[in-house]
């Protein structure tokens, strides 16, 4: 059975994988709640579209590695966006003014909170006895004083 398109069985799979993930990756960079997952989105989407391009290119010539797109797709979907992130991930760095565009989700904070209280203190646990004295604000009844 001879192909039209003039692409081997590998390189058909290769083509499923990066429209899979690029469909992936632009509805990430399109509807993710968090700028982290957008900025990742468009840099993979990029990344993945390399790759699609590379795949389908007719001749190939000198760089006809099927390894060149999966390159590309690395790159792009995992080492650009670590570092991008990496360097915009200072505290004092915001995409913008909405808590979904601050530069982590708040689980993040919870483990760098106990990660900086471990190297401190030898523990990951906040001192309780600092809150004895103070009122739940999440109680519903009034106090007696």
């Amino acid at each position: 059975m001879s192909d039209p398109a003039g692409l081997s069985r590998v390189l058909r799979l290769d083509l499923v994988f990066y429209l899979v993930s690029l469909t992936f990756a632009a509805a990430s960079a399109l509807f993710a709640e968090f700028y982290g997952y957008r900025v990742w989105g468009n840099f993979a989407t990029i990344g993945y579209l390399l790759a699609i391009l590379h795949t389908l290119r007719p001749n190939h010539g000198r760089m006809r590695s099927r390894w060149i797109g999966v390159g590309l797709a690395g790159l792009f979907a995992i080492v650009v966006p670590t570092v991008v992130l990496a360097i915009r991930r200072a505290p004092d760095f915001v995409w913008g003014p909405w808590p979904w565009s601050f530069p982590s989700q708040p689980e993040v904070w919870v483990i760098e909170r106990s990660a900086r209280l471990l190297l401190d203190t030898g523990t990951p646990y906040a001192d309780l006895s600092a809150w004895a004295g103070r009122r739940s604000r999440t109680t519903t009844r009034p106090t007696a004083r």
